[in-house]
């Protein structure tokens, strides 16, 4: 097989779960309500396909929840392009991304961002821990 082609092992879905876990928990005293309720639930429906109770979503439904969650980021932010309106928009891609996790190439792009979101705390704070 080739480079980045290759399935991902079952353990590395739960390792990629607590970095998303561990990368957003710095950011939720400011975060609105509905960003960290999808996050959960994205973990959860991420739980549900690795444990195989469910599929991954249709791309239509990946549609929908980007242009949802565009909406939802639209009117939490007043269309301000604030810096807490950016985080918060690559918080909720990361979220989403959790559902398309299938290939090598795809846990490399979240693991990526996640690098990213861990940076973006210190914008907002001098440390990763609580204050």
């Amino acid at each position: 097989m080739k480079a980045g082609i290759e399935k991902i092992s079952r353990s590395a879905v739960i390792w990629q779960l607590l970095a998303f876990a561990a990368v957003v928990i710095p950011h939720l005293v400011w975060l609105p309500v509905w960003v960290m309720l999808i996050c959960c639930a994205c973990i959860a429906a991420r739980l549900m396909i690795h444990t195989g109770r469910w599929s991954f979503p249709h791309w239509s439904l990946r549609l929908l929840l980007v242009m949802g969650a565009a909406a939802g980021l639209l009117v939490s932010f007043n269309r301000d392009a604030s810096l807490n309106a950016m985080v918060a928009l690559l918080i909720v891609g990361l979220a989403l991304k959790l559902l398309e996790i299938y290939r090598r190439r795809d846990a490399l792009v979240l693991l990526y961002v996640a690098f990213f979101v861990a940076a973006t705390t210190f914008l907002f704070e001098q440390g990763m821990g609580p204050h």
